[in-house]
């Protein structure tokens, strides 16, 4: 599979000049291949192997690892329903089948990203010796879960200090208001409502008596009214 998908991409880069960059926002990042780890639950209506009820029914729960700049999957692990959703040990298999995965040449420059079911200190410890070895840079985004901390620094920003989230197209993130007019297509300003905000909250968490000492030297950054963060660490 790693040898078919080395001649697919040469076969890319020779009629492109390279493969797709990946899509951040409203803006395309050239250069870097991007991992994603998912953890996802698939759903079974009958007793297969290794099927277990979980949070969300009865199924499986596999741990997949994909190539956002072709959509492509690289590495996956099958596993138990009741598999835990930030088991360290299984995110780092992962991580490491795919980054093997990548045609050699496309492993210097990465982008990593899990979300907060997804995030361990183990996991970062990882990514923090990738990103150290000489030759290679890599970047990444993790989600936590918001505490008491992190929600009064979300208190003390100040209004100006908060930008419109924006969705993958570069569009703003908007929902329609309970008296929306009949038409979804409209553009009335009264029928639709800024969804969600972010901003970032390095500066307000890096001082204090509870300072988190492993998110030292990363970006943290909120978001409101989703009440979610990120952990970007710095390239």
């Amino acid at each position: 599979m790693n040898a078919a998908r080395r001649s697919a991409w040469a076969g890319i880069e020779a009629r492109h000049g390279a493969i797709p960059g990946i899509a951040i926002a409203d803006k395309i990042l050239d250069g870097v291949t991007c991992i994603r780890l998912d953890a996802t639950v698939t759903p079974a209506h009958s007793d297969k192997e290794l099927a277990e009820p979980n949070f969300k029914g009865f199924g499986h729960h596999p741990l997949l690892g994909y190539c956002d700049n072709t959509g492509e999957p690289l590495a996956g692990m099958m596993r138990r329903g009741s598999a835990g959703s930030n088991t360290t040990a299984d995110h780092l298999q992962v991580l490491g089948d795919a980054i093997t995965a990548l045609p050699p040449k496309h492993r210097r420059r990465l982008m990593v990203t899990a979300d907060g079911a997804g995030a361990s200190h183990g996991l970062i410890a990882r990514l923090d010796q990738l990103a150290a070895r000489p030759g290679h840079q890599l970047t990444y985004s993790v989600g936590w879960d918001l505490g008491a901390r992190e929600r009064a620094a979300i208190r003390l920003a100040p209004a100006e200090a908060w930008q419109i989230a924006i969705d993958q197209r570069g569009q703003m993130r908007e929902r329609r208001t309970a008296a929306a007019c009949a038409d979804r297509s409209c553009g009335h300003a009264r029928c639709w409502v800024e969804e969600a905000h972010v901003t970032e909250l390095t500066g307000l968490l890096r001082e204090g008596p509870t300072a988190i000492s492993w998110t030292a030297g990363r970006r943290r950054c909120g978001s409101s009214p989703a009440g979610s963060g990120r952990i970007p660490a710095p390239s």
